[in-house]
């Protein structure tokens, strides 16, 4: 019966991390460029089950089968699948069509980050900058500067500057989605090998929205807050259980 509270606990603990993803994912249903993440439940580790109080005249313990620890958090995936377009006019806000594995680069403390959010800005050295400050990469992997009022990004990413040309965003392919990390802040890291691509195609003025289907995010948060409930009384008839059986063996 102990075993059977804790499958239930463990399950509950899974679910609770389950629904914070949920969450997170509700939560930033507003933000461009987000990804939503995907987590799915399964069966832990198997464990053996020995029959611990039968008398045998073999020196082996006799085997029974195996039974499940409980449920655990299967490995985060990040659903890459394209988000809406949204009309800004924004001359620094830009979105990337027709490649949903084709990232923006941007220079961050801990090394280059990548992120699909285009809602840029500059900052006080004219530099084109992300919301929270981190420089976007040209195709040179350096700063890009705009230093001018005619702002012109075309579809393959070049920028021109009130007529001239001055940098082209350095928009890379991740093509392995298992590879890429969330890191916070609508960022990125990738543990493979990043290529180059011109599988591509930039609108200038638009902003790539958020990936999340709300209906979804909700059915699967009522779904998982029932599971949770159910883990609950399955734990207090468990319990009960195990204290009326204790109460018989003390007669």
């Amino acid at each position: 019966m102990v075993r059977g509270i804790e499958s239930a606990a463990r399950g509950m603990i899974a679910l609770s991390d389950k629904l914070d993803t949920v969450v997170n994912n509700l939560a930033n249903l507003s933000t461009p460029g987000f990804k939503r993440l995907i987590q799915d439940i399964s069966e832990s580790n198997n464990q053996p089950i020995n029959r611990l109080f039968l008398q045998t005249d073999k020196n082996e313990t006799p085997f029974m089968g195996y039974l499940g620890s409980g449920a655990k958090l299967s490995t985060q995936a990040l659903d890459l699948s394209s988000g809406g377009l949204e009309h800004t006019s924004g001359k620094l806000d830009v979105a990337i069509t027709l490649n949903n594995n084709a990232f923006f680069q941007v220079q961050t403390p801990n090394g280059i980050r990548y992120t699909r959010a285009g809602n840029f800005t500059l900052n006080n050295n004219d530099e084109l900058v992300t919301q929270d400050g981190y420089p976007v990469l040209s195709n040179a992997n350096a700063p890009i500067t705009i230093d001018g009022q005619n702002v012109v990004i075309s579809s393959d990413g070049s920028i021109q500057v009130d007529g001239q040309q001055t940098d082209t965003l350095g928009i890379v392919s991740l093509d392995n989605p298992s590879l890429i990390v969330p890191q916070g802040s609508n960022l990125f890291n990738y543990l493979g090998q990043v290529t180059n691509t011109s599988n591509f195609k930039v609108l200038q003025g638009y902003l790539e929205t958020s990936n999340v289907n709300t209906v979804r995010e909700m059915a699967d948060m009522i779904a998982l807050e029932r599971a949770y409930e159910s883990g609950q009384k399955a734990i207090v008839t468990e319990d009960n259980e195990t204290g009326q059986m204790l109460s018989q063996l003390r007669i």
